[in-house]
């Protein structure tokens, strides 16, 4: 299974669970909770503005 896989089956899965009542939740709901934010983090990355701008070299650069 790819991460992306991976997080899309525990998204469907916390999706299934917020739909029950409290006392029949996985009692490990939470800790999966912050996994799947773990998960899209890396399966979903994106790179902040500073990361893309710092690729591309410095600024004098661009006019030499």
């Amino acid at each position: 299974m790819t991460l992306k896989e991976i997080s899309q089956y525990l998204d469907a899965y916390l999706t299934r669970q917020e739909k029950l009542d409290a006392p029949d939740q996985d009692p490990d709901f939470n800790s999966l909770y912050d996994a799947l934010e773990i998960i899209d983090s890396v399966a979903y990355y994106e790179p902040t503005d500073l990361q893309m701008m710092s690729a591309y070299g410095t600024k004098w650069h661009d006019h030499l």
